[in-house]
């Protein structure tokens, strides 16, 4: 369950990771009625405990209160990107890369992983570009990316291992 690992991330030191204000329901509701799109239940829940994360390296947008919120990140990785975004993927996670984790509102809002070179070579071949499913939901995601490889680095109180 979500809660499950957001206990867990609570765990880490309070050096490594930053936690926002939770979201509020109206927002969520009002992202995905502008949008057009739904985001996952989890993916909710864990907005409604703190809305926009971060962790080391990684950061997990949230709707509002940051400055690359989804609002903002959904606006130019669909509009103003030579290789844009389709409507029904929502990206929730940069790599530092010009990739990102994304939701796929088509299957069921599972976790792809869109690598923007590839969607541009892609694009100039006039061929569609399907990003590859990496987890089953964002759950599986936030244990595997900000969990599981953070401690692959550091312990929860953030020393090197």
């Amino acid at each position: 369950m979500i809660k499950d690992v957001i206990e867990e991330l609570r765990k880490f030191s309070d050096r490594l990771t930053e936690w926002y204000p939770p979201a509020k329901r109206e927002d969520i509701e009002e992202f995905e009625q502008s949008l057009g799109v739904t985001l996952p239940e989890d993916f909710k829940e864990f907005l409604m405990v703190t809305n926009g994360f971060e962790m080391m390296c990684d950061m997990v947008f949230g709707i509002k209160n940051r400055q690359e919120g989804l609002y903002e990140v959904y606006r130019v990785e669909h509009n103003e990107l030579y290789a844009k975004m389709p409507h029904h993927l929502i990206p929730f996670c940069p790599d530092g890369a010009g990739n990102h984790y994304c939701f796929d509102n088509n299957n069921d809002n599972v976790v792809v992983f869109w690598e923007f070179d590839l969607a541009a070579y892609y694009q100039d071949r006039h061929e569609e570009y399907e990003c590859e499913v990496v987890y089953p939901n964002f759950e599986a995601f936030a244990q595997e990316v900000l969990i599981d490889w953070t401690l692959q680095l550091v312990n929860y109180d953030g020393e090197d291992i």
